[in-house]
């Protein structure tokens, strides 16, 4: 084997090896992974209300809001008399 392949051979090899340290790192690094995912998690869930929000009729939703405080002042008056 000439010098040139041998030493084409070492770099090669500690390019594997930084990858695969690399790779261990990350798998290593639980609460940076942890900290993406709930970024991530956050994200989508503000786009999800984003879309849905802008789909809602605003008198529909005022009127389900009604709705629900007349609800809710009936039963507690009803549980006031009992």
């Amino acid at each position: 084997m000439s010098v040139d392949k041998t030493q084409q051979s070492r770099e090669q090899t500690r390019a594997e090896l930084a990858e695969t340290l690399d790779a261990l790192a990350h798998k290593a690094d639980v609460k940076g992974r942890a900290r993406a995912k709930a970024q991530q998690t956050w994200s989508e869930a503000q786009q999800t209300w984003s879309e849905a929000s802008s789909r809602v009729d605003p008198k529909v939703a005022g009127a389900a809001c009604g709705a629900v405080v007349v609800m809710v002042v009936g039963l507690l008056m009803w549980r006031h008399r009992r």
